[in-house]
């Protein structure tokens, strides 16, 4: 395809190296799968935190080797395998596979279709906005764009992380003991709005300064986008964990038409945002599609599971917002640093005042914390 597209030979090989990731990790996804299924998330979050660590040194290094993009395609790759290997000596070679009969096969594709559609409307529905701003703007709004996305890419790995592990679980409640998913479903979301909430009204304040510090002078321009695209990290946190609850009911084919709704309403504000307002219209056609994408899939949850989502002790995350950004306020233009560690203080040290430790949110956490919940 790249060929296709008339792409240089430095863009192929580079391509080349890079998909050839993909095809490690062809043998990685089955031993994951195999040990989430089995609850053992030690090793999947021990391989997940080193393949992070590791991945991170690797890239540190070819660039102070003054390495180029291709290097640091290679180097990805080479990351890939010694993580391969390192899970096959931590839980040993599975055992070989039997024969398959092709029926078995094909039910097996027609059963994975829908994950794929999902995913497919995922990948796209996270990146249209940049193809379409390229499309009416050029590349160097793209570019102070892509910027302050990029502190919402971060969150797509967090929520993943987070929602990740509750699949097994949901699988042993679903139609076994609907109460204990209620009761999973309603005791989750409300700490990881709090979460949500303290990180949009954090950045939001810093979001100058943070741009600064991580991409220099040149992406000032992209402090204001951050300012907008980080109120759609609260959708995407709440989300995740709801999905997993749906994936694990078989209703992956109406998820991924939730998230086909979400791609045409993208495109279609961006038709009108974008020549208008430019990356800033981009910013918030994406934040109103996270907040609609969540609304659609919370009234899927709700008829599925017939959850009621209780409100209680969401002042707690409010109140200890406002004392955030009030507090921020303050040290306004006191560095980076010590602004993320006054913000960060003075939403925790508010939360505990206003009795969180002592809340049905932090009961929650600890059995969460413990296993015990859900089982």
């Amino acid at each position: 395809l790249a060929a296709a597209m008339g792409h240089d030979v430095p863009m192929l090989i580079c391509l080349a190296v890079a998909g050839s990731s993909s095809l490690v990790s062809v043998f990685v996804a089955p031993l994951l799968v195999s040990l989430t299924a089995r609850e053992d998330l030690h090793v999947v979050s021990l391989y997940q935190v080193a393949n992070s660590l590791v991945g991170s040194a690797a890239t540190v290094v070819v660039l102070l080797w003054g390495g180029t993009t291709l290097a640091l395609l290679a180097a990805a790759v080479l990351v890939n395998v010694v993580m391969l290997a390192g899970m096959y000596g931590a839980i040993g070679r599975p055992p070989a596979a039997a024969a398959v009969p092709v029926l078995a096969v094909r039910a097996m594709v027609r059963s994975a279709l829908p994950f794929g559609l999902l995913l497919l409307g995922f990948a796209l529905y996270y990146r249209v906005d940049m193809l379409m701003l390229q499309w009416f703007r050029g590349v160097e709004e793209v570019g102070q764009y892509a910027a302050a996305y990029r502190f919402l890419d971060a969150l797509v790995p967090l929520a993943a992380a987070i929602g990740g592990p509750f699949y097994p679980r949901f699988s042993h409640l679903a139609g076994r003991d609907p109460d204990a998913l209620r009761t999973l479903l309603d005791s989750t979301w409300r700490p990881l709005f709090g979460f949500g909430l303290a990180m949009a009204v954090g950045t939001s304040c810093i979001a100058g300064p943070l741009t600064h510090a991580v991409f220099g002078e040149a992406f000032g321009t992209a402090a204001p986008l951050l300012k907008i695209l980080i109120w759609g990290g609260i959708p995407l946190l709440l989300v995740n964990i709801p999905m997993q609850a749906l994936n694990a009911a078989n209703l992956v084919l109406p998820l991924a038409g939730i998230y086909g709704i979400g791609l045409a309403v993208n495109v279609a504000a961006n038709l009108v945002l974008i020549p208008a307002w430019g990356a800033v219209g981009a910013a918030l056609a994406t934040v109103g599609c996270e907040w609609m994408v969540l609304i659609l899939v919370v009234g899927m949850v709700r008829k599925t599971f017939s959850l009621s989502l209780s409100c209680a002790g969401l002042w707690r995350y409010g109140v200890s917002a406002i004392m955030m950004a009030a507090a921020l306020l303050v040290f306004h233009g006191e560095g980076l640093a010590i602004q993320v560690f006054v913000g960060v203080a003075a939403y925790g040290i508010s939360l505990i005042g206003f009795g969180y430790l002592r809340s049905a949110d932090m009961r929650a956490m600890r059995l969460l914390w413990s296993g015990e919940q859900g089982k």
